[in-house]
C-alpha cells in the first residue's frame, strides 16, 4: 500500500496550524503583498537542507522548503503526458526559475507496469519502457541515481507521480499503496525528494457532468487515503519523508463548476462548448486544459503565483491569450491550492478512510454502476488497520 501526505504550510518547514496561528500567517501574507513583494511563499533555497522538524506529524504538509532549483521527474500516463511537462518548463523559465525535468510516461499504465515489478525483484519497466524527455525509453534506475538529463551535477529533488485513473481497481489489483511507497523510497534513496501524488480523474460526460463532479469530489478523499497509508509508515519510523497530495482532479472539478456558473472569463457558448475548451475528448485535456494543469504544478512546486506570464507558441492557446482570461485561470489555481493546503490534514486515519467508503461508493455506483456493497468491502479491505500491504524491495 502507500504513504500519503499533502502540502506544506507556506512551504516552510513547519506544519500547518489552525485557529489564531493560521489567521496571523494569513495576515502576514496580506501585509507582505501590500508592501509590493511578489505574492508567494518563502523562496529561500533549502534544497540541500534537511527539515528542521525531524518527526512531523502526518498531515503537517511537510517539505524541504521551496527552492528556485527544481529537478522534476514525471511518472505517469496520458493524463500527465506532453505538453504538460513542456508547459511547466516554459512557465518556470518564464518566471526565472532554474527548472530541469525528465519523464517516464507509459500510456494507460498503473505504477506496477511502469516499474515492471510483478513480484519483489523485477524492475523491467524502470529499466526499459515508455518515454523519457527525449522520446525514448531510458533506464530510470540509472537516471535517478546518476542523472544525465537535468544538467551536470544535479540530482532530482521532486517527483510528480500518478496512478491509473480507475482508483478503486488499482488499489485492489495493482498494488497502488506498496508501489507508491516503493517510488517514494527509491527517489529519496539518492537525494531528498518531494513526492507529489497527482490525483488523476475519470471520464466526464460533457452533456451531463453532475455525476462526474460528485464522483471526483468523493474520490479525492480516497486518493488522499492512499498517500496517508504510506505516510503512516514514515511517521512510525520517525522519518521526515512525506508524500504530498497534488489535487489535480479536485481542482478540475472546481474549475468546471465555476466555468459552468460563468465565473471564469473566456469560456463561452453552450455547456458542451465550454467543456470542449478543457477536454478534447471525455478525459484528456486540450492545450488549454493542460496549460491550466501546468499552473497547478508550478504553484505546488515553487509555492509562488505566476505573474506577467507569456504563453508558449505553437499550441492552441489563443482563447486564453487575453490577460484577463489567463489571469482568471492563474487566480483559480492559486486560490484552490491555497484553500486545499490550508484546510487541515489530509493524512486521514485508516478508520476515517473506511468511513469515507459509503459516500465514495454511493457516488461511484451512480457514476459507473459499481456494486455498492462490493465497493465498500474493497475500501474496508484496502484501508484495514490490521492488513499489512505487500511492500516491495528497492532495486539493488
Amino acid at each position: 500500500m502507500s504513504r500519503s501526505g499533502g502540502f506544506m504550510e507556506l512551504f516552510k518547514n513547519q506544519p500547518i496550524r489552525s485557529g489564531w496561528t493560521s489567521m496571523l500567517l494569513l495576515a502576514s501574507l496580506v501585509m507582505l503583498a501590500g508592501c509590493g513583494l511578489q505574492e508567494g511563499f518563502d523562496t529561500k533555497d533549502k534544497s540541500t537542507e534537511l527539515p528542521s522538524e525531524q518527526t512531523p506529524t502526518p498531515g503537517s504538509f511537510y517539505s524541504w522548503g521551496v527552492t528556485n532549483n527544481q529537478r522534476v521527474y514525471f511518472s505517469g500516463h496520458s493524463l500527465m503526458d506532453n505538453p504538460l511537462p513542456d508547459f511547466l518548463n516554459h512557465l518556470a523559465l518564464n518566471q526565472s526559475r532554474n527548472h530541469q525535468w525528465n519523464q517516464h510516461n507509459v500510456i494507460g499504465s498503473p505504477m506496477r507496469v511502469r516499474v515492471g515489478n510483478n513480484s519483489h525483484t523485477g524492475f523491467a519497466g524502470w529499466i526499459s519502457s515508455g518515454k523519457s524527455k527525449n522520446g525514448n525509453a531510458i533506464n530510470v534506475i540509472d537516471e535517478v541515481r546518476n542523472p544525465t538529463m537535468i544538467g551536470a551535477g544535479n540530482k532530482y529533488n521532486a517527483l510528480i507521480l500518478t496512478e491509473r485513473h480507475d482508483l478503486l481497481g488499482v488499489l485492489m489489483w495493482e498494488g497502488t499503496i506498496p508501489f507508491l511507497r516503493l517510488y517514494t523510497d527509491f527517489y529519496n534513496q539518492t537525494n531528498p525528494t518531494r513526492v507529489f501524488w497527482y490525483h488523476s480523474w475519470l471520464d466526464i460526460n460533457k452533456a451531463n457532468p453532475s455525476l462526474w463532479l460528485n464522483y471526483e469530489a468523493q474520490a479525492q478523499k480516497i486518493w488522499e487515503c492512499s498517500a496517508a497509508r504510506v505516510n503512516m509508515v514514515y511517521q512510525s519510523q520517525s522519518s521526515p519523508t512525506r508524500i504530498l497530495n497534488l489535487p489535480v482532479g479536485g481542482a478540475l472539478v472546481d474549475l468546471v463548476q465555476k466555468i459552468l456558473a460563468d465565473q471564469i472569463s473566456g469560456f463561452t457558448g453552450s455547456q458542451t462548448a465550454k467543456l470542449d475548451m478543457l477536454f478534447r475528448d471525455s478525459v484528456h485535456n486540450t492545450d488549454i486544459g493542460m496549460y491550466y494543469l501546468s499552473i497547478l504544478n508550478y504553484i505546488a512546486l515553487y509555492g509562488l503565483k505566476p505573474t506577467s506570464v507569456s504563453l508558449p507558441s505553437g499550441y492552441d492557446l489563443s482563447s486564453i491569450s487575453q490577460t484577463a482570461v489567463l489571469n482568471g485561470l492563474i487566480d483559480h489555481a492559486w486560490t484552490y491550492l491555497n484553500t486545499y493546503y490550508n484546510s487541515g490534514s489530509k493524512d486521514h486515519t485508516m478508520a476515517q478512510c473506511r468511513n469515507f467508503g459509503p459516500a465514495f461508493c454511493t457516488a461511484k455506483q451512480s457514476f459507473d454502476g459499481t456494486a455498492y456493497n462490493s465497493c465498500v468491502n474493497d475500501i474496508n479491505y484496502v484501508f484495514s488497520s490490521s492488513t499489512e500491504p505487500d511492500w516491495k524491495q528497492l532495486p539493488n
